[in-house]
């Protein structure tokens, strides 16, 4: 799976995919290893639950809570869209594009300058 391609502020998977290490006692399994894929969208809804706190999810937000997958219990989204309108690395081609995530398969496409 590594080393992934491109980097960060990229549509490209070193851009996207990010290891993350969560541990909340009680919550998470000791040892537990997760695939899941996740975004940093989902850390709101996510603390909102587990703070206890009630949360009407607006029909235009794109986060989800991450609860089942940190019990162990199931996913938290079946795909991630990324979308880089332009490109932040001055050294690179500018390559403002497009990807899509799901598990075992990957889209990408790069819009014209």
């Amino acid at each position: 799976m590594l080393p992934l391609r491109a980097g960060k502020q990229t549509v490209d998977e070193g851009g996207i995919r990010v290891p993350q290490i969560i541990v909340l006692p009680g919550v998470t399994p000791a040892g537990s290893v997760s695939h899941a894929l996740t975004c940093s969208t989902d850390f709101s809804p996510t603390l909102i639950d587990l703070l206890g706190w009630e949360f009407s999810q607006a029909p235009d937000f794109d986060g989800v809570c991450l609860c089942p997958v940190l019990e162990g219990v199931g996913q938290a989204r079946d795909e991630i869209l990324c979308h880089f309108p332009h490109s932040a690395q001055p050294y690179r081609e500018p390559r403002p594009g497009t990807s899509c995530f799901r598990p075992g398969t990957k889209m990408a496409s790069f819009c014209s300058t």
